[in-house]
């Protein structure tokens, strides 16, 4: 069941957009790699229900914007953000 998915692995897709609600009711999701895609921008409504979330990785995207709250993504010290610009 997607509810109770704790590891989500997007990378290399190709993807290029991501809707505000594509993670919505995944919070118990752990661990997400969206890594070698077409990402340009993240804002934090896209993270909102990933309260356990402890990595994202984002290296390898062509990302132009991080919105400043996307920031406080990071307020735990167990959170860990992988990313490469």
């Amino acid at each position: 069941e997607l509810l109770s998915l704790r590891t989500l692995i997007l990378s290399d897709n190709l993807i290029a957009d991501i809707k505000s609600s594509a993670f919505n009711y995944l919070n118990k999701l752990r661990f997400l790699d969206l890594s070698n895609n077409k990402i340009e921008t993240l804002e934090t409504q896209h993270f909102i229900d990933l309260s356990h979330l402890q990595e994202l990785r984002l290296t390898n995207n062509n990302l132009i914007t991080l919105n400043k709250p996307f920031t406080s993504l990071l307020n735990s010290s167990a959170r860990k953000l992988v990313i490469s610009i």
